[in-house]
């Protein structure tokens, strides 16, 4: 029965990551990461010491849980880190983006178009990416009073927009200075990490677009920026909406 019980811990220590994220893939509006994991990591936890506790001959499930553990901790602190190059500062101007079938993008010609006083621009790292479906939900928020400002909302990522479910887009398309879905980037461009995608979507996507969110006045100059460290903690609604007053000042 122990030996049991021991591998029974090495299945939950084995698996709690990957049905997390699974979960946070499928449910992004219900469900939140964080920059440990802690669900996930509880569950790991209880594997091991189910292991730990259960495996009296200190056999194979112990060296199984330890590794698993290991594993775990490489990718929450080295695996989801984001490795920026040099990037636009702030005061800058936005530098011209080049989208699908060779369109230069420039954001002072959008925000003119649009009548608008200036634009977030937005790089979300991938349809394939339960934190990048979990900003698009967040976004929702910000879509009133963003238009009351007169405040754009651009998104970009390095797949094209049918890769992108319909009901995380949508509710954000419409108003002026919202384009509906998410805008394909290509490069070269400091904004893509080149085979940056995981590994189980290199037969539909390699590269990845490093998650970043951008304030830029009318003019194109830049006002603010957040380069997220980590590609499962994107910048939150809440701290684009506390952002707005610079276009304001």
């Amino acid at each position: 029965m122990s030996e049991k019980i021991a591998w029974l811990g090495v299945i939950l220590n084995a698996l709690a990551l990957p049905i997390w994220m699974l979960l946070r893939f499928l449910r992004p509006n219900k469900l939140e990461g964080d920059v440990r994991e802690p669900m996930a990591f509880f569950a790991v936890l209880t594997g091991l010491a189910l292991a730990l506790l259960a495996d009296t001959q200190r056999g194979l499930p112990i060296y199984l849980v330890l590794f698993n553990l290991f594993v775990f901790l490489i990718y929450i602190y080295h695996l989801s880190a984001v490795s920026h190059p040099q990037m636009p500062a702030v005061n800058d101007v936005f530098p011209v983006l080049s989208a699908e079938a060779g369109r230069q993008w420039q954001i002072a010609d959008f925000c003119a178009a649009h009548g608008l006083c200036g634009a977030f621009v937005i790089f979300l790292r991938g349809s394939y990416c339960a934190d990048s479906r979990r900003q698009l939900v967040q976004l929702r928020q910000l879509r009133g009073e963003l238009e009351r400002r007169k405040i754009g909302l651009v998104l970009w990522s390095a797949q094209p927009p049918s890769s992108w479910p319909n009901k995380f887009t949508q509710p954000l398309s419409g108003a002026p200075g919202m384009p509906g879905g998410v805008s394909t980037l290509t490069g070269p461009s400091p904004f893509i990490a080149c085979q940056g995608a995981p590994l189980l979507v290199y037969p539909w996507v390699a590269d990845a677009a490093r998650p970043s969110a951008w304030l830029v006045d009318a003019d194109g100059i830049i006002l603010w920026r957040e380069l997220a460290p980590n590609y499962r903690t994107p910048p939150e609604a809440d701290l684009l909406r506390a952002q707005c007053y610079r276009l304001q000042d």
